[in-house]
C-alpha cells in the first residue's frame, strides 16, 4: 500500500527511491591514495515534516491541523517594469520551524525566476514541476521562526504585461508539516470590506458604468494583464465606458488614487 495515493506527480511512498543496504562509495586511485567522492540526492517533500501523518483524515486526505496560515504578501510586492518580487511569511499561535508551500500561477503573465531566503536562519529548496505546472517550496529552520516576518521571496519575470496581484491562484500551505490556509494579502479591498467603487451592469454588453466615492484613475486590463482602457472618474460621478469593442470575456477594472486602490472583475457578454 502507498500513502498518499500515487498521482504520478507528488509525493508517495511508491515514488521514494529504494536503495540497497550497501551502496558503493565513488572513488578513484585505490591502489595508492584513494580519493573518495560523494553523491548528493535532493528532493522536495511538502508537508508532514515530523512524519506522523497527524493531519490525515480517514479518507486519506490531509485536513487543517493548525490554526496558523501561510501569507503570500502581494500588498508589499516589489514591482518593476521587468519583474515582481513577492514576500512570503506566516502567522501562527504556535512555534513554527518549517514552512512549505505549493503554488500555481498564470504563466501567460509570470515566469518563475527564483525562490530565495529573506533570512539566514532558514534553508529552502524549491522546484517548479512542468507536468502539473506547480511551484513547490519547502523550508526549515533549527530555531523558531518569527511570526509575521518575511521569510522567503518569490521572484517572477513579467512577460511584457502589468502585474495586477491576481495572477497567483491555487495554493496549499504547511506549517510544521500540518496543512494550513493560505492568505493572499492584497492592497486592494475585498468583498468583506466597504467598497468605494461600484460597477454596473455586470455582465455588461454595451455600457459599463463606474461610480467612485473619490476622484480616481481607471485602468482596464484584459485577462492577460494588458491595458486596454485608461481614463479618470470624478467623485460621485458615473463614468460610462463603451465596451462594444471589447471581446466577450473577463476583464479587470482597477481604480486608484493617492490613498487607496481597488480591483474589480467584470464580464463582457453580448
Amino acid at each position: 500500500a502507498t500513502f498518499p495515493s500515487d498521482d504520478g506527480v507528488g509525493f508517495s511512498r511508491s515514488r521514494v527511491p529504494v536503495l540497497p543496504f550497501c551502496i558503493p562509495i565513488p572513488g578513484t586511485n585505490f591502489s595508492t591514495c584513494p580519493v573518495i567522492g560523494n553523491e548528493t540526492y535532493k528532493g522536495i517533500l511538502i508537508g508532514d515534516i515530523n512524519g506522523n501523518f497527524a493531519t490525515v483524515g480517514s479518507a486519506g486526505t490531509f485536513k487543517i491541523g493548525n490554526k496558523g496560515k501561510v501569507i503570500i504578501d502581494v500588498s508589499n510586492a516589489i514591482v518593476s517594469s521587468e519583474d515582481v518580487v513577492i514576500p512570503v511569511m506566516f502567522s501562527s499561535p504556535d512555534p513554527v520551524n518549517s514552512i512549505d508551500l505549493s503554488l500555481m500561477f498564470n504563466e501567460d503573465v509570470l515566469k518563475l525566476e527564483s525562490v530565495t531566503e529573506a533570512t539566514s536562519e532558514i534553508s529552502t529548496l524549491s522546484y517548479f514541476n512542468e507536468e502539473d505546472k506547480t511551484l513547490r517550496i519547502t523550508s526549515n529552520s533549527m530555531s523558531e521562526l518569527s511570526d509575521a516576518t518575511t521569510l522567503l521571496y518569490i521572484k517572477f519575470k513579467l512577460l511584457g504585461v502589468n502585474f495586477l496581484g491576481n495572477e497567483l491562484n491555487t495554493a496549499v500551505g504547511y506549517l510544521n508539516g500540518d496543512i494550513v490556509d493560505v492568505e493572499f494579502k492584497k492592497a486592494i479591498t475585498n468583498s468583506s470590506e466597504k467598497s468605494w467603487v461600484r460597477i454596473f451592469p455586470n455582465p455588461a454588453n454595451q455600457i459599463l458604468n463606474v461610480e467612485a466615492s473619490e476622484n480616481a484613475k481607471i485602468t482596464i486590463y484584459d485577462i492577460h494583464g494588458r491595458v486596454i482602457y485608461f481614463d479618470s472618474v470624478n467623485s460621485n460621478e458615473i463614468k460610462k465606458i463603451n465596451v462594444r469593442e471589447f471581446q466577450n470575456g473577463i476583464y479587470y477594472l482597477k481604480t486608484t488614487n493617492n490613498k487607496v486602490s481597488e480591483v474589480k472583475s467584470f464580464i463582457v457578454n453580448y
